[in-house]
């Protein structure tokens, strides 16, 4: 089981109809099938490899939504850090998760360039939005530019780790929420039957 195919087959069957609208954009499911397929082959070919962690600490941006349908492509775990961290709480977090690569969109970058140093796991730092002369960052349209647009999905079981989610609770102390492929699988499935009980 892979969520990849879903996407494949929403841009099979509506592949021009809006997938993401956000802001005054909007994202068919034909882009987002084609953008996320590039960026499962560029995280692959950076040497990436299924389990590994990926972490992503923006504000909500459409980009969010390509990486997630690219990590259950290619077997990744998806970091999910809350945007309104703190510099320590980002760093713990990071720490704590040891993601082989960050995405992250100009607000974090500092803070995430800061806690690299005490997570040596973090290989790669992906810059949604490349600021001129940032040392270190590989630019998130560029990998997409020089990646394969060919569909791809790792088959994955029932109980592999997908997604760490960090959450205070309430101990005020951030840790990760573990959630498999067959949690979002389930959750998957109450969102859709939701829907169509509310379409009645």
């Amino acid at each position: 089981m892979n969520l990849g195919m879903y996407t494949a087959r929403s841009a099979r069957f509506w592949a021009d109809r809006p997938a993401i609208l956000f802001r005054d954009r909007a994202l068919t499911y034909a882009q987002l099938e084609q953008r996320s397929n590039r960026l499962a082959h560029a995280l692959l070919a950076l040497g990436l490899q299924r389990g590994d962690r990926v972490a992503v600490a923006a504000p909500t941006r459409p980009e969010i939504v390509e990486l997630e349908c690219a990590l259950y492509k290619a077997g990744l775990v998806k970091v999910a850090l809350n945007a309104r961290l703190a510099p320590a709480e980002l760093a713990d977090a990071l720490a704590n998760a040891e993601p082989a690569a960050c995405f992250a969109g100009p607000e974090h970058r500092g803070m995430v360039d800061e806690a690299a140093a005490q997570v040596p796991a973090l290989r790669h730092r992906i810059a949604f939005s490349p600021a001129p002369g940032q040392g270190g960052w590989l630019d998130y349209e560029a990998l997409l530019a020089g990646a394969s647009d060919a569909h791809i999905h790792v088959e994955m079981r029932p109980d592999e780790l997908a997604v760490l989610h960090y959450t205070s609770g309430s101990t005020g102390k951030l840790k990760a929420a573990m959630q498999t492929v067959g949690n979002r699988m389930a959750s998957l499935r109450k969102t859709i039957m939701g829907r169509m009980h509310a379409q009645r």
